[in-house]
């Protein structure tokens, strides 16, 4: 982000330098902080770093609860984090505004129609089934259990030694 930055500072410094203002005339740079100018960025800036630090205390904490929202949100950062930049979210969020509300706008009753349908459909299969509380329990044992730290490891250990085996 800091490179993109640089970039577009250093453009817009190139193109404000290359294209004369006035002619015959010394540009005098003089640029000098005071005392005053770090007092105000250490308004501006304080408190929305305490905030951050308090947040950040909350979150990483170590209650469970708290754990279990955000460990998901950081594995999935972390997994496909390189994917968004700024750029890819500022043309995904530009071309969004645009077409988002439009489809919405054409296939609102097709669309209102499905979702009442798939509604229609879970609810009947929920009360259908005597045993909810059980299989709502083996669906997140087995979700749990296929996307555990535990289990990804232990299968990249097994697949390594299978590999190993394969080659010898």
């Amino acid at each position: 982000i800091l490179c993109h930055f640089g970039v577009v500072t250093l453009v817009l410094a190139f193109f404000k330098d290359s294209i004369p203002q006035r002619q015959n005339t010394e540009q005098v740079r003089s640029f000098q902080f005071t005392e005053e100018d770090v007092l105000w960025v250490g308004r501006a800036v304080l408190p929305i770093a305490n905030s951050l630090i308090s947040m950040s205390r909350v979150i990483f904490s170590g209650d469970p609860s708290m754990t279990l929202k955000v460990f998901p949100v950081l594995l999935f950062g972390a997994k496909y984090g390189h994917l968004f930049t700024v750029w890819r979210l500022l043309a995904t969020g530009f071309f969004g505004c645009f077409t988002l509300p439009r489809l919405y706008s054409c296939y609102s009753s097709h669309i209102h129609e499905k979702v009442e349908g798939l509604n229609a459909r879970i609810l009947n299969a929920w009360k259908s089934c005597p045993r909810k509380k059980l299989v709502a329990a083996a669906a997140v044992t087995t979700f749990w259990n296929l996307v555990s730290v535990k289990t990804r490891v232990m299968a990249g250990r097994n697949m390594d030694i299978r590999g190993a085996c394969w080659l010898i």
